[in-house]
């Protein structure tokens, strides 16, 4: 469990990197639990497919018919599909992996997950979501960091990675009942073990197709 973080710095690392590979290991050593994560893949591949339907169409519009501009319009999707499929999945996997989280927390933790009514919880989802909005916004001023030879990539991948961690302990958060300020006050807290669990999380999702057989791993490690 990534909250159960040693006080010295090194052992709070490897806790995180430790709370990421058990939630992998745990999550495809329990089959039932793959259920879960079906739907976002499958609607990740029906928006791959709805965007080359729509290509394949503006070609038609355009004047440009026959097997080529098939081939192209299916040919730029699945381009599409193979650099952003993980991330993809990892936004509509957000939709289902409540379910997730909750078995996780159950099973893996005794803890009785503690769902509200689904008006108190979005009302309790509005902070992180503020707070996503706003990590958001340093997106483009932390582009600047990629100007810099090597130590640029490694700050770009610092930032997005800690803030790539917080964004799980949030799900895991709810399954204990916690309020958005106190899973912020916990990361403040332990800066270590979230960087843990998030670099490694982001170099993985980073992975084209095969990113996306670790994302549900990051949902329980986060628990």
């Amino acid at each position: 469990c990534i909250r159960d973080s040693p006080t010295s710095a090194p052992r709070e690392l490897l806790r995180g990197m430790m709370a990421l590979g058990g939630g992998i290991a745990a999550f495809w050593a329990r089959p039932r639990w793959w259920l879960c994560a079906l739907p976002p893949a499958g609607l990740t591949v029906l928006l791959a497919w709805g965007l080359g339907f729509g290509l394949r169409a503006l070609a038609s519009a355009v004047g440009w018919d026959g097997a080529w501009a098939t081939f192209a319009a299916y040919g730029v999707a699945a381009v599409a599909l193979f650099f952003s499929f993980a991330t993809l999945y990892e936004v509509l996997g957000g939709l289902f992996f409540d379910g997730l989280t909750a078995r996780a927390g159950r099973e893996l933790l005794r803890l009785e997950p503690r769902t509200p009514p689904f008006p108190v919880a979005l009302r309790r989802s509005l902070p992180a979501m503020g707070y996503a909005c706003a990590t958001a916004a340093l997106f483009l001023p932390a582009l600047l960091l990629l100007l810099i030879p090597v130590v640029g990539w490694g700050l770009w991948v610092t930032v997005l990675g800690w803030r790539f961690g917080v964004s799980y302990l949030f799900s895991g958060g709810l399954v204990r009942g916690e309020r958005v300020r106190d899973t912020l006050a916990w990361a403040r807290a332990h800066r270590l073990a979230v960087a843990g669990f998030g670099i490694p999380a982001y170099l993985l999702l980073a992975l084209p197709f095969v990113g996306v057989l670790f994302v549900p791993g990051f949902v329980v490690g986060a628990v």
